[in-house]
Protein backbone atom coordinates (compact mmCIF):
# COMPACT_ATOMS: atom_id res chain seq x y z
CA UNK A 1 0.00 0.00 0.00
CA UNK A 2 1.43 3.17 -0.85
CA UNK A 3 2.33 5.77 1.95
CA UNK A 4 -0.52 8.52 0.68
CA UNK A 5 -2.66 5.73 0.61
CA UNK A 6 -2.10 4.17 4.20
CA UNK A 7 -2.07 7.73 5.65
CA UNK A 8 -5.60 8.81 3.85
CA UNK A 9 -7.13 5.18 5.42
CA UNK A 10 -5.67 6.06 8.64
CA UNK A 11 -7.90 9.65 8.31
CA UNK A 12 -10.53 7.86 7.66
CA UNK A 13 -10.79 5.59 10.01
CA UNK A 14 -10.19 8.33 12.20
CA UNK A 15 -13.14 9.99 11.48
CA UNK A 16 -15.55 7.00 11.40
CA UNK A 17 -14.45 6.80 14.78
CA UNK A 18 -15.17 10.31 16.20
CA UNK A 19 -18.10 9.77 14.41
CA UNK A 20 -19.29 6.49 16.31
CA UNK A 21 -17.84 8.12 19.72
CA UNK A 22 -19.87 11.16 19.20
CA UNK A 23 -22.99 9.50 18.73
CA UNK A 24 -22.34 7.39 20.85
CA UNK A 25 -22.19 10.35 23.49
CA UNK A 26 -25.13 11.71 22.77
CA UNK A 27 -26.95 8.57 23.07
CA UNK A 28 -25.65 8.22 26.28
CA UNK A 29 -25.92 12.45 27.57
CA UNK A 30 -29.58 11.27 26.58
CA UNK A 31 -29.76 8.04 28.54
CA UNK A 32 -28.58 9.99 31.66
CA UNK A 33 -31.05 12.80 31.54
CA UNK A 34 -34.05 9.97 30.98
CA UNK A 35 -32.45 8.22 34.45
CA UNK A 36 -32.26 12.10 35.84
CA UNK A 37 -36.11 12.64 34.71
CA UNK A 38 -36.87 8.81 36.18
CA UNK A 39 -35.14 9.62 39.36
CA UNK A 40 -36.88 13.10 39.89
CA UNK A 41 -40.09 11.42 39.78
CA UNK A 42 -39.82 8.90 41.65
CA UNK A 43 -38.50 11.12 44.50
CA UNK A 44 -41.33 13.86 44.07
CA UNK A 45 -43.88 10.64 44.28
CA UNK A 46 -42.16 10.30 47.34
CA UNK A 47 -43.04 13.36 48.46
CA UNK A 48 -46.50 13.32 47.32
CA UNK A 49 -47.20 9.68 49.39
CA UNK A 50 -45.29 11.06 52.42
CA UNK A 51 -47.62 14.38 52.29
CA UNK A 52 -50.64 12.38 51.45
CA UNK A 53 -50.64 9.80 54.22
CA UNK A 54 -50.24 12.67 57.26
CA UNK A 55 -52.61 15.11 55.22
CA UNK A 56 -55.32 12.39 54.17
CA UNK A 57 -55.32 9.79 56.81
CA UNK A 58 -55.84 12.18 59.46
CA UNK A 59 -54.34 8.70 61.62
CA UNK A 60 -53.40 10.01 65.06
CA UNK A 61 -50.63 7.33 66.11
CA UNK A 62 -48.98 7.66 62.22
CA UNK A 63 -47.13 10.35 63.08
CA UNK A 64 -44.08 11.81 60.69
CA UNK A 65 -41.64 9.98 62.09
CA UNK A 66 -43.27 6.47 62.65
CA UNK A 67 -42.01 3.81 61.49
CA UNK A 68 -46.19 3.17 60.30
CA UNK A 69 -45.77 6.07 58.62
CA UNK A 70 -42.67 4.88 56.86
CA UNK A 71 -44.03 1.23 56.28
CA UNK A 72 -47.06 2.87 54.20
CA UNK A 73 -44.78 5.15 51.91
CA UNK A 74 -42.82 2.74 51.14
CA UNK A 75 -45.79 -0.02 50.58
CA UNK A 76 -47.15 3.13 47.52
CA UNK A 77 -43.95 3.72 46.57
CA UNK A 78 -43.39 -0.40 45.74
CA UNK A 79 -46.10 -0.54 44.63
CA UNK A 80 -45.19 1.91 41.48
CA UNK A 81 -42.52 -0.73 40.46
CA UNK A 82 -39.38 0.57 42.27
CA UNK A 83 -36.57 -1.65 43.27
CA UNK A 84 -36.53 -0.75 46.46
CA UNK A 85 -38.61 1.72 48.81
CA UNK A 86 -36.40 4.60 47.72
CA UNK A 87 -33.65 4.32 45.79
CA UNK A 88 -32.28 7.44 45.17
CA UNK A 89 -30.18 9.54 47.98
CA UNK A 90 -32.61 12.01 50.15
CA UNK A 91 -33.04 13.88 53.59
CA UNK A 92 -35.91 15.38 54.76
CA UNK A 93 -35.76 17.95 57.07
CA UNK A 94 -37.77 20.11 59.34
CA UNK A 95 -38.36 24.01 59.69
CA UNK A 96 -35.57 24.34 61.92
CA UNK A 97 -33.28 21.73 59.88
CA UNK A 98 -33.25 19.21 61.92
CA UNK A 99 -32.97 16.16 59.82
CA UNK A 100 -36.11 13.78 60.12
CA UNK A 101 -35.68 11.11 57.85
CA UNK A 102 -33.26 9.57 55.19
CA UNK A 103 -32.67 6.70 52.76
CA UNK A 104 -29.68 6.06 53.93
CA UNK A 105 -30.68 2.43 55.40
CA UNK A 106 -26.53 0.98 55.29
CA UNK A 107 -25.95 4.08 57.84
CA UNK A 108 -28.03 2.67 60.78
CA UNK A 109 -25.51 -0.03 61.61
CA UNK A 110 -23.32 3.11 61.99
CA UNK A 111 -22.13 5.00 65.30
CA UNK A 112 -24.34 8.17 66.13
CA UNK A 113 -21.59 10.36 65.25
CA UNK A 114 -20.49 9.55 62.19
CA UNK A 115 -23.84 8.91 61.30
CA UNK A 116 -24.58 12.58 61.62
CA UNK A 117 -21.52 13.63 60.16
CA UNK A 118 -22.08 11.80 57.27
CA UNK A 119 -25.23 12.90 56.88
CA UNK A 120 -24.53 16.25 57.35
CA UNK A 121 -21.87 16.23 54.48
CA UNK A 122 -24.90 14.60 51.90
CA UNK A 123 -27.36 17.22 53.03
CA UNK A 124 -24.66 19.76 51.88
CA UNK A 125 -24.16 18.07 48.88
CA UNK A 126 -27.58 17.77 48.20
CA UNK A 127 -28.53 21.65 48.82
CA UNK A 128 -26.21 22.99 46.23
CA UNK A 129 -27.12 19.63 43.44
CA UNK A 130 -31.03 21.45 44.30
CA UNK A 131 -29.55 24.94 44.31
CA UNK A 132 -31.43 25.88 47.23
CA UNK A 133 -34.72 24.60 46.56
CA UNK A 134 -35.70 21.50 47.92
CA UNK A 135 -39.34 20.20 47.45
CA UNK A 136 -41.72 20.99 50.08
CA UNK A 137 -43.53 18.69 52.19
CA UNK A 138 -47.23 20.48 53.39
CA UNK A 139 -48.01 18.69 56.49
CA UNK A 140 -50.79 19.71 58.92
CA UNK A 141 -49.53 22.26 61.17
CA UNK A 142 -46.26 22.17 59.93
CA UNK A 143 -43.45 22.40 56.63
CA UNK A 144 -41.24 19.82 55.91
CA UNK A 145 -38.51 19.84 53.15
CA UNK A 146 -37.16 16.92 51.18
CA UNK A 147 -33.54 17.37 49.58
CA UNK A 148 -31.84 14.49 47.23
CA UNK A 149 -29.33 13.79 44.96
CA UNK A 150 -28.31 11.80 41.99
CA UNK A 151 -27.38 7.85 42.82
CA UNK A 152 -23.67 6.64 42.31
CA UNK A 153 -24.73 5.10 39.75
CA UNK A 154 -25.93 7.96 37.62
CA UNK A 155 -23.55 9.94 38.80
CA UNK A 156 -21.11 7.43 37.18
CA UNK A 157 -22.74 7.57 34.28
CA UNK A 158 -22.27 10.97 33.66
CA UNK A 159 -19.02 10.87 33.48
CA UNK A 160 -18.92 8.27 31.02
CA UNK A 161 -18.83 10.60 27.87
CA UNK A 162 -15.71 12.18 29.24
CA UNK A 163 -13.91 9.05 29.94
CA UNK A 164 -15.06 8.31 26.25
CA UNK A 165 -13.42 11.62 24.94
CA UNK A 166 -9.85 10.98 26.59
CA UNK A 167 -9.79 7.31 25.14
CA UNK A 168 -10.78 8.82 21.44
CA UNK A 169 -7.91 11.48 22.55
CA UNK A 170 -5.58 9.19 23.48
CA UNK A 171 -6.23 7.07 20.63
CA UNK A 172 -6.07 9.82 18.09
CA UNK A 173 -2.97 10.76 19.49
CA UNK A 174 -1.19 7.39 19.43
CA UNK A 175 -2.54 7.70 15.55
CA UNK A 176 -1.16 10.40 14.87
CA UNK A 177 2.19 9.80 16.36
CA UNK A 178 2.12 6.60 14.43
CA UNK A 179 1.68 8.44 11.26
CA UNK A 180 4.22 11.23 12.32
CA UNK A 181 6.96 9.47 13.16
CA UNK A 182 6.16 6.82 10.11
CA UNK A 183 6.31 10.02 7.89
CA UNK A 184 9.60 10.44 9.72
CA UNK A 185 11.12 7.64 8.47
CA UNK A 186 10.01 7.39 5.27
CA UNK A 187 11.52 10.98 4.46
CA UNK A 188 14.90 9.88 7.23
CA UNK A 189 14.95 6.56 4.50
CA UNK A 190 14.79 9.32 1.59
CA UNK A 191 17.74 11.40 2.54
CA UNK A 192 19.73 8.47 3.22
CA UNK A 193 18.96 7.02 0.16
CA UNK A 194 19.95 10.18 -1.83
CA UNK A 195 22.95 10.30 0.70
CA UNK A 196 24.19 7.08 -0.16
CA UNK A 197 23.55 7.58 -3.94
CA UNK A 198 25.57 11.09 -4.26
CA UNK A 199 28.48 8.82 -2.53
CA UNK A 200 28.43 6.52 -5.13
CA UNK A 201 28.57 8.97 -7.84
CA UNK A 202 30.77 10.75 -6.86
CA UNK A 203 32.92 7.48 -6.48
CA UNK A 204 33.46 7.77 -10.57
CA UNK A 205 34.84 11.26 -10.62
CA UNK A 206 36.85 10.83 -8.21
CA UNK A 207 38.65 7.98 -9.89
CA UNK A 208 39.28 9.81 -12.75
CA UNK A 209 40.71 12.99 -10.98
CA UNK A 210 43.27 10.86 -9.34
CA UNK A 211 44.16 9.56 -12.61
CA UNK A 212 44.71 12.85 -14.30
CA UNK A 213 46.55 13.84 -11.22
CA UNK A 214 48.95 11.21 -11.69
CA UNK A 215 49.22 12.09 -15.59
CA UNK A 216 49.85 16.02 -14.19
CA UNK A 217 52.74 14.92 -11.93
CA UNK A 218 54.50 13.25 -14.43
CA UNK A 219 54.67 16.35 -16.61
CA UNK A 220 57.68 19.35 -16.02
CA UNK A 221 56.55 21.91 -13.02
CA UNK A 222 52.99 20.01 -12.92
CA UNK A 223 54.01 18.11 -9.36
CA UNK A 224 53.21 21.39 -7.39
CA UNK A 225 49.83 21.63 -8.85
CA UNK A 226 49.15 17.90 -8.49
CA UNK A 227 49.50 17.73 -5.02
CA UNK A 228 47.44 20.48 -4.53
CA UNK A 229 44.91 18.54 -6.73
CA UNK A 230 45.37 15.68 -4.79
CA UNK A 231 44.43 17.16 -1.64
CA UNK A 232 41.31 18.18 -2.96
CA UNK A 233 40.97 14.84 -4.65
CA UNK A 234 41.05 13.32 -0.59
CA UNK A 235 38.87 15.47 0.28
CA UNK A 236 36.38 14.40 -2.22
CA UNK A 237 36.67 11.15 -1.08
CA UNK A 238 36.62 12.24 2.89
CA UNK A 239 33.19 13.93 1.67
CA UNK A 240 31.88 10.55 -0.11
CA UNK A 241 32.64 8.62 3.21
CA UNK A 242 30.45 11.07 5.15
CA UNK A 243 27.15 10.55 2.85
CA UNK A 244 27.89 6.92 2.71
CA UNK A 245 27.70 6.73 6.58
CA UNK A 246 24.44 8.57 6.86
CA UNK A 247 21.75 6.37 7.88
CA UNK A 248 24.48 3.81 10.02
CA UNK A 249 25.90 4.15 13.34
CA UNK A 250 29.80 4.98 12.97
CA UNK A 251 32.17 3.49 14.89
CA UNK A 252 33.63 6.04 17.48
CA UNK A 253 36.83 5.99 19.35
CA UNK A 254 39.24 7.40 21.78
CA UNK A 255 40.89 10.39 19.92
CA UNK A 256 43.19 13.56 20.31
CA UNK A 257 41.25 16.21 19.49
CA UNK A 258 43.96 19.03 19.05
CA UNK A 259 45.31 17.28 15.77
CA UNK A 260 41.91 16.72 14.26
CA UNK A 261 41.03 20.32 14.68
CA UNK A 262 44.52 20.96 13.22
CA UNK A 263 43.49 19.52 10.32
CA UNK A 264 40.08 21.49 9.98
CA UNK A 265 41.63 24.52 10.23
CA UNK A 266 44.18 24.11 7.41
CA UNK A 267 41.96 22.92 5.05
CA UNK A 268 39.57 25.68 5.42
CA UNK A 269 42.11 28.42 5.78
CA UNK A 270 44.24 27.28 2.70
CA UNK A 271 40.98 27.45 1.19
CA UNK A 272 40.29 31.03 2.25
CA UNK A 273 42.85 32.23 0.51
CA UNK A 274 42.63 33.79 -3.40
CA UNK A 275 38.74 32.94 -2.54
CA UNK A 276 38.00 36.64 -2.66
CA UNK A 277 37.73 36.30 1.40
CA UNK A 278 41.72 37.04 2.19
CA UNK A 279 40.50 39.68 4.71
CA UNK A 280 38.91 36.98 7.05
CA UNK A 281 42.00 35.90 9.52
CA UNK A 282 41.35 32.98 11.43
CA UNK A 283 42.37 32.71 15.07
CA UNK A 284 42.98 29.38 16.41
CA UNK A 285 43.49 29.11 20.21
CA UNK A 286 44.16 25.37 21.08
CA UNK A 287 44.21 25.37 24.96
CA UNK A 288 43.79 21.45 25.42
CA UNK A 289 46.12 19.27 27.40
CA UNK A 290 48.42 17.43 25.49
CA UNK A 291 46.77 13.99 24.87
CA UNK A 292 43.56 15.41 25.46
CA UNK A 293 41.12 12.30 24.05
CA UNK A 294 37.12 12.00 23.63
CA UNK A 295 35.22 9.43 22.09
CA UNK A 296 34.77 10.64 18.25
CA UNK A 297 34.60 9.66 14.29
CA UNK A 298 37.26 11.31 12.67
CA UNK A 299 35.20 11.84 9.35
CA UNK A 300 31.98 13.08 11.67
CA UNK A 301 33.96 15.18 13.78
CA UNK A 302 35.71 17.03 11.08
CA UNK A 303 32.37 17.35 9.16
CA UNK A 304 31.25 19.05 12.20
CA UNK A 305 33.92 21.73 12.63
CA UNK A 306 33.48 22.83 8.45
CA UNK A 307 30.47 23.16 8.92
CA UNK A 308 30.70 25.59 11.60
CA UNK A 309 33.97 27.40 9.75
CA UNK A 310 32.19 27.23 6.72
CA UNK A 311 28.97 28.87 8.61
CA UNK A 312 31.47 31.47 9.59
CA UNK A 313 32.72 32.51 6.63
CA UNK A 314 29.13 33.09 5.03
CA UNK A 315 27.81 34.34 8.24
CA UNK A 316 31.04 37.30 6.92
CA UNK A 317 29.54 38.26 3.86
CA UNK A 318 32.30 39.30 2.53
CA UNK A 319 33.56 41.63 5.55
CA UNK A 320 36.70 42.13 6.88
CA UNK A 321 36.60 40.63 10.16
CA UNK A 322 38.43 37.33 13.27
CA UNK A 323 36.71 33.57 13.02
CA UNK A 324 37.83 32.30 16.31
CA UNK A 325 38.58 29.01 16.94
CA UNK A 326 39.03 27.83 20.39
CA UNK A 327 39.21 24.65 22.63
CA UNK A 328 39.65 24.35 26.21
CA UNK A 329 38.78 21.77 28.91
CA UNK A 330 36.21 22.64 31.35
CA UNK A 331 36.05 20.17 34.58
CA UNK A 332 35.63 17.06 32.65
CA UNK A 333 33.95 18.40 29.48
CA UNK A 334 35.55 19.57 26.10
CA UNK A 335 34.42 23.13 24.99
CA UNK A 336 35.07 24.08 21.40
CA UNK A 337 33.81 27.54 20.46
CA UNK A 338 33.59 29.25 16.98
CA UNK A 339 32.79 32.75 16.74
CA UNK A 340 32.61 35.45 13.80
CA UNK A 341 31.76 38.64 13.64
CA UNK A 342 29.08 38.55 11.25
CA UNK A 343 25.93 39.74 10.80
CA UNK A 344 24.74 37.30 13.44
CA UNK A 345 21.49 35.99 14.56
CA UNK A 346 18.04 37.25 15.48
CA UNK A 347 16.71 35.84 19.50
CA UNK A 348 13.93 34.33 17.74
CA UNK A 349 16.13 32.27 15.37
CA UNK A 350 18.54 30.63 17.87
CA UNK A 351 16.89 27.35 17.82
CA UNK A 352 15.50 27.34 13.97
CA UNK A 353 19.02 27.48 12.72
CA UNK A 354 19.31 23.92 13.59
CA UNK A 355 16.21 22.64 11.97
CA UNK A 356 16.26 21.20 8.43
CA UNK A 357 15.89 23.54 5.79
CA UNK A 358 16.92 26.76 7.54
CA UNK A 359 18.97 28.80 5.58
CA UNK A 360 19.79 32.22 4.59
CA UNK A 361 21.80 31.78 1.33
CA UNK A 362 20.39 31.90 -1.96
CA UNK A 363 21.83 28.22 -2.90
CA UNK A 364 21.41 25.38 0.13
CA UNK A 365 19.31 23.26 1.25
CA UNK A 366 19.92 23.98 4.97
CA UNK A 367 21.29 21.07 5.93
CA UNK A 368 24.85 21.88 7.39
CA UNK A 369 23.86 22.79 11.32
CA UNK A 370 20.92 20.15 11.02
CA UNK A 371 23.21 17.47 10.66
CA UNK A 372 26.25 18.97 12.99
CA UNK A 373 23.66 18.96 15.61
CA UNK A 374 22.79 15.00 15.08
CA UNK A 375 26.23 14.46 14.97
CA UNK A 376 27.50 16.19 18.19
CA UNK A 377 24.08 14.85 20.45
CA UNK A 378 23.16 11.62 19.19
CA UNK A 379 26.43 10.16 18.32
CA UNK A 380 29.28 11.85 20.33
CA UNK A 381 26.52 12.24 23.20
CA UNK A 382 27.25 16.09 23.61
CA UNK A 383 25.69 19.65 22.65
CA UNK A 384 25.60 21.65 20.25
CA UNK A 385 23.88 25.52 21.04
CA UNK A 386 24.02 29.26 20.09
CA UNK A 387 25.79 30.32 23.06
CA UNK A 388 25.49 34.35 21.74
CA UNK A 389 24.95 36.64 18.98
CA UNK A 390 23.93 40.33 17.89
CA UNK A 391 23.05 41.50 14.58
CA UNK A 392 25.73 43.14 12.68
CA UNK A 393 28.33 41.71 15.81
CA UNK A 394 29.02 38.54 14.91
CA UNK A 395 27.77 34.81 16.38
CA UNK A 396 29.29 32.27 19.05
CA UNK A 397 28.40 28.34 18.45
CA UNK A 398 29.78 26.16 21.64
CA UNK A 399 30.24 22.18 21.24
CA UNK A 400 30.68 20.24 24.31
CA UNK A 401 32.07 16.87 24.57
CA UNK A 402 32.49 13.92 27.33
CA UNK A 403 36.12 13.12 27.47
CA UNK A 404 36.92 9.98 26.87
CA UNK A 405 38.18 7.32 29.01
CA UNK A 406 41.42 5.84 29.50
CA UNK A 407 42.12 3.28 27.44
CA UNK A 408 42.31 0.86 30.35
CA UNK A 409 38.64 1.68 31.40
CA UNK A 410 37.15 1.06 27.87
Amino acid sequence: MRPTIRFRFVYLLLLLALLIVSGAIWYSHRLVQRLADKEERLVRFWAASYEFLFTELQDTTHTATSPEASFLVNKLILQQGAERPLSVPAIVVDERGQIVTHSFDQLETVDEPSRQARLQAELADMRQYTQGRPIVIELPGSRQYLYYRETDELRALRSYPYLMLGVLGLFMAMVLGYLWVSQRSLQNKLWVGLARETAHQLGTPISGLMAWTELLRQQPDGAALADEMDRDVQHLQVIAERFSKIGSDPKLEPLVVGPLLDNSVEYIRSRVGGSGRARVRFDYEDRLPAGCQALLNATLFHWVIENLLKNALDAMAGRSGVISLRAWLKQHTLCIEVEDQGRGIPASKKKTVFKPGYTTKKRGWGLGLSLARRIVQRFFGGKIYVLHSEPDKGTVFRIELPLAHEPSEI
